[in-house]
């Protein structure tokens, strides 16, 4: 993989260029793995039920699995605590 650096082709600008080149490695050692956090809990799908109209709440069933999409966990709560 190449980097460009910072300079124009050509100016002689060696200087700035290698500068820009140790400012840019230090920013890729700095970059961390990237790494997978699902940040669902029982307490957030309560919050999701609660946000539903009670009108609305009060035709669902007394209890409802709520199954995250990101990390397949599945939550049992009470609709109308």
């Amino acid at each position: 993989t190449m980097i460009r650096t910072k300079g124009e082709p050509g100016t002689g600008d060696v200087v700035q260029a290698v500068r820009h080149m140790r400012l840019m490695q230090a920013e890729i050692r700095r970059t961390r793995a990237l790494s997978f956090a699902c940040r669902c809990s029982a307490e957030r799908a309560a919050a999701m039920v609660a946000a539903i109209p009670p009108d609305e709440r009060a035709s669902l069933p007394p209890t409802l699995d709520i199954t995250c999409h990101m990390c397949g966990r599945t939550w049992t709560v009470t609709t109308n605590p």
